[in-house]
């Protein structure tokens, strides 16, 4: 009973863990009905017990799940007891044997079982009429969970209606009948249960297959003609395809060849991602059924590219997440640069406005510590520490750290410090210096640059930079442009101090004297720190709860920036109205600081919250009673936000909800907690 009571209080994912079973096979038939949706099968499974000896056996089944049989080799029943599982989703089953099992004996179970999946219940496994998911993992498994990763053999043999094609890694042998199709496979070898029996059906899907500009790469993309656009469908699959064969060049490591995806469901906020190797099933979303440039073109919205891009990052733990986050993006971006070369400012200054905040955060190498650490400091902060590292070493020697760490890091867990060795090694000197202040200090320096010429006896331009850091010390080669009509030239200074001059000669005076003009180091700039104060403001509110500090932050935004220069007033409205709705209980201040938000000028970052402060403006009209005029407010939110959807997908889901639905207050709105 004791160690009954331990496994249940405890993750599904830790028991899997620590159970010790080897599945010998594993063998699904199961049935679709057409009209009522239920699923029924049977489920026959071997396993080999490798761990101690053992009068019970433990396994997890859906929640949803029915069981009508649970048998032995024999056809005998099973001794079983059922428990709700404490986390996850899904329920606790233990075997009561009729023989204690020793190390290395066979269990085998014969299930009979019956389910309804529909859009209410467990995943969201039945998406809608058109479509289904059957996702299997650790959390979400339409399967029993038995412990073991692989099995040495299995088999599916899935009956579904006639309208679905049925998608995944491997392929199916299809069998027709009259009124629906059998999909069947088998493999005699060891198959990862994941990549088995992860799928999905769509009726009649467009496929999408793009190859690499080698023709050594390919992506395949599955979805639904009536809600995914083609054109963005293509545009995706031939970047992706291209994007694989950069990456590989990149590491020198071929990880993927080929990747399958499958885009299914309606958007919604949460789009869970389920996946096997080389198979990826994706929830839909607003910008999918608009092409949306910005989705080809930007790292930060590529949210394609980024989950790519993860495929070749070096192994990692939870202490080094800034390899799974900042490097996945660092990837992207370089890969990014080489297509369009001309968007590489604007990211690069995007990346510098995410990454900087007031909100107290943790340093890189704490990892995700925190939500805002997870958004900001990883992503952002550190995708911008290998962009500084390039910058250091060169774009050719830290391509060859690259190199290094893929080929030594896809199995062993880098560290901050092996890494560091790798640099040093290109560097030609100790690294210490670089990242003691970058991954362990949660500042970042201020530069400020004033420059003036003087001409000599022989008409020569002497010219004296002076570069003052604020705050923080710390320790970078800066990069200053000077600008003579079309020509640019570079120079680098190593700045250390407090204030600092330096002397170039030229033969003429430059137009222009420029400091980090590609904002290759991060820093702080005057316009990033005020928009920094509306962001901070909303993490006070969103992370903490804390309408004080919300409330001081946007105000000190707007004080600062009071002709909304920035384009930060709508972030920092934003707040003020969900205060005055949520602390203060004053509807009539909160429409005044929505309909502000809404009317004031955004940049790309800040104009979601001009469209969801409309949205709750919208929200309080209905909550006074007037829902009709706050239908109409719902439907211009969608026809405007479809016209950047990838943006402003969440307004976008919201309003839709809220047209279909009556709109319910509570404060976890007001404090934009989702």
């Amino acid at each position: 009973m004791n160690r009954f009571l331990l496994l249940f209080f405890i993750s599904p994912l830790s028991v899997l863990s620590q159970t010790e079973t080897k599945i010998l096979s594993y063998d699904v038939s199961a049935v679709m009905n057409d009209r009522t949706r239920e699923i029924t099968g049977r489920i026959h499974v071997e396993a080999q017990l490798v761990d101690s000896a053992s009068a019970q056996f433990f396994f997890f089944v859906p929640k949803e799940w029915a069981i009508n049989s649970l048998q032995d080799r024999n056809n005998d029943s099973y001794d079983d007891d059922r428990t709700t599982s404490v986390a996850g989703n899904v329920d606790l089953i233990r075997l009561d044997l009729s023989d204690e099992k020793q190390p290395n004996d066979t269990l085998f179970l014969n299930i009979e079982f019956k389910t309804i999946l529909d859009s209410s219940s467990f995943g969201n496994i039945f998406l809608n009429q058109k479509e289904f998911l059957l996702p299997y993992n650790s959390l979400h498994s339409w399967l029993p969970l038995f412990g073991s990763l692989t099995t040495e053999c299995f088999s599916l043999e899935l009956t579904v209606p006639q309208q679905f094609t049925v998608v995944s890694e491997q392929p199916f042998d299809t069998v027709s009948t009259d009124g629906s199709r059998i999909w069947k496979r088998s493999a005699s070898q060891r198959t990862l249960l994941s990549t088995a029996f992860t799928l999905c059906g769509l009726q009649n899907p467009m496929k999408q297959k793009a190859f690499s500009s080698d023709s050594l790469f390919s992506v395949t993309l599955f979805s639904s003609p009536f809600r995914f656009n083609q054109q963005y469908a293509a545009a995706i699959s031939s970047q992706l395809s291209d994007a694989i064969r950069y990456f590989t060049a990149m590491t020198k490591q071929t990880r993927v060849k080929s990747m399958t995806y499958a885009v299914v469901g309606n958007g919604k906020i949460e789009k869970p991602v389920f996946s096997s190797r080389d198979f990826i099933i994706l929830r839909n979303s607003p910008a999918y059924t608009v092409f949306d440039s910005a989705s080809i073109t930007r790292t930060a919205f590529n949210h394609w590219l980024l989950r790519l891009s993860r495929r070749f990052c070096p192994a990692s733990n939870d202490s080094t997440a800034v390899f799974d986050d900042g490097f996945a993006s660092y990837l992207a971006l370089r890969f990014l640069r080489s297509s369009y070369p001309s968007f590489t400012k604007q990211e690069q200054f995007q990346s510098l406005s995410n990454a900087l905040t007031f909100f107290p955060v943790g340093t890189i190498a704490a990892g995700h510590t925190s939500k805002a650490n997870t958004n900001e400091i990883i992503s952002f902060k550190g995708r911008n520490l290998f962009l500084m590292l390039e910058h250091l070493l060169g774009s050719e020697s830290f391509s060859a750290v690259i190199e290094t760490v893929s080929a030594r890091y896809s199995e062993t867990h880098i560290t901050f410090n092996e890494f560091q060795s790798l640099c040093e090694a290109e560097y030609g000197s100790s690294l210490e210096w670089f990242f003691n202040q970058w991954l362990y200090r949660s500042t970042v320096p201020e530069y400020v640059m004033q420059w003036k010429s003087e001409t000599t006896l022989r008409g020569m331009s002497i010219i004296r930079t002076t570069i003052e850091q604020r705050g923080d010390l710390f320790s970078m080669p800066v990069p200053i442009v000077f600008t003579f009509g079309n020509r640019k030239v570079t120079k680098r200074v190593f700045v250390e101090q407090a204030k600092q001059e330096f002397t170039f000669t030229f033969p003429q005076v430059p137009v222009s004297v420029e400091l980090d003009p590609q904002y290759t180091i991060l820093r702080w700039l005057l316009n990033i720190r005020i928009s920094a104060h509306a962001k901070t403001s909303l993490q006070f509110l969103s992370i903490n709860r804390d309408v004080v500090n919300a409330e001081r932050e946007a105000l000190y935004t707007l004080q600062l920036d009071p002709n909304n220069s920035t384009g930060s007033a709508p972030l920092a409205y934003y707040v003020l109205g969900n205060i005055s709705a949520a602390a203060a209980g004053n509807s009539e201040k909160a429409k005044e600081n929505f309909l502000k938000a809404a009317s004031s000028f955004a940049t790309e970052e800040t104009d979601l919250y001009r469209l969801l402060s409309s949205l709750r403006y919208a929200n309080l009209l209905e909550n006074d009673g007037k829902r009709e005029e706050a239908i109409a407010l719902y439907q211009r939110a969608v026809t405007e936000g479809l016209k950047s959807p990838l943006i402003l997908e969440r307004a976008i889901i919201e309003a839709e909800n809220f047209i279909h639905e009556k709109f319910m207050p509570n404060n976890d709105l007001w404090f934009d907690i989702h």
